[in-house]
């Protein structure tokens, strides 16, 4: 969409996009561009009701086509309308959110992250600004990381404190939405806090997603999403306690085992969690970590590092039949590594 523009006596605001139909907006079939005039209003399809005179062409009523324009996917209309709005009104937290979002959506995250924060600004109360500038902080790390990663990790360590804030905010609201919102923001925060070894905070995000997601699990049982959710949450919890423990024999390692165990509790097709709990159990139970390699092997036979553990561990068996097992399972490994 091309930019708003004035007319040379500046009775209009033209917005060059003829194929869509905005409130407050009259089309003219001869120029093919949408007109916003501001002595009147014509009333179409769309529109708020009949003719509006100078008085009303205000911030809000521009801005509602703005709006409608983010609803339909049309961006960079949406975009160019709420520049339009900001002239009228620089004070508008809401006009800044949605210009942001529209700008997100395009791609333009340093843009966007900009405007989430003029809207933070003017409304620190906005929680969903900050959750969604916290959403676009971590695209955008992924954007640097491919050529400043010290940049990546700072922007990726922003999103943390965004999220935190948000957290805080989300905790004194009453929204229907609100545990839901808590949930997600706890568990987006814990996936940044193990990417930049913060295992500590992790854990207490972890430990916070499953309280609240156990609430949403009562209310629907059978709900297999929430379910798979909390496992991986448990097996998160699972690999920071792991590496946080300084030796076999420290309490976090304990935990480590107990967090993958009810992981599996919830996603006991999952080979990984298997796998990471036999690597715990190979300082302790080397019969019951072979177990869970076996099984590994079962669910998930392509990944050739289950193969190797499992082989690696009963090529030092007594027993000869487990020992030539062992070899074949070394064998395999090396066979799906050529493969791949």
């Amino acid at each position: 969409m091309q930019a708003i523009s004035k007319t040379a006596g500046n009775n209009f605001i033209a917005i060059k996009k003829p194929l869509k139909k905005y409130s407050l907006a009259s089309f003219s079939s001869n120029t093919g561009i949408k007109v916003f005039q501001k002595d009147s209003f014509v009333k179409s399809n769309l529109s708020f009701g009949s003719q509006l005179n100078k008085d009303n062409l205000t911030a809000q009523t521009i801005a509602r086509t703005g709006y409608e324009a983010f609803k339909t996917k049309d961006y960079q209309g949406c975009i160019d309308i709420l520049d339009k709005a900001l002239e009228y009104d620089t004070q508008d937290a809401k006009i800044y959110h949605t210009k942001a979002s529209a700008q997100r959506e395009l791609g333009l995250f340093k843009e966007a992250i900009e405007n989430y924060t003029k809207a933070t600004e003017i409304n620190p109360n906005a929680a969903n600004s900050y959750n969604l500038r916290a959403y676009t902080k971590l695209k955008y790390a992924q954007e640097l990381a491919k050529k400043d990663k010290p940049a990546s990790r700072i922007m990726k360590a922003s999103a943390a404190e965004d999220y935190a804030k948000f957290i805080a905010l989300m905790q004194k609201s009453s929204s229907a939405q609100r545990v839901v919102k808590l949930a997600n923001a706890h568990f987006s925060r814990a996936k940044i806090l193990i990417d930049l070894k913060n295992f500590k905070e992790a854990i207490c995000d972890l430990t916070s997603f499953i309280e609240l997601s156990t609430q949403q699990l009562k209310l629907d049982p059978e709900n297999s999403k929430i379910k798979n959710k909390i496992g991986e949450a448990h097996h998160k919890k699972g690999f920071c306690y792991r590496l946080c423990a300084k030796s076999p024999y420290a309490k976090e390692f304990d935990n480590a085992i107990e967090e993958f165990t009810c992981a599996l509790e919830f996603i006991p097709k999952s080979a990984n969690t298997y796998y990471r709990r036999a690597q715990l159990y190979t300082k302790r139970n080397v019969k019951a970590a072979i177990e869970d390699l076996e099984t590994a092997v079962k669910l998930a036979p392509e990944r050739p590092h289950y193969w190797e553990m499992l082989g690696s561990l009963l090529i030092i068996s007594e027993n000869e039949e487990d020992k030539q097992y062992g070899y074949d399972c070394i064998a395999k490994a090396v066979q799906l590594k050529t493969k791949q």
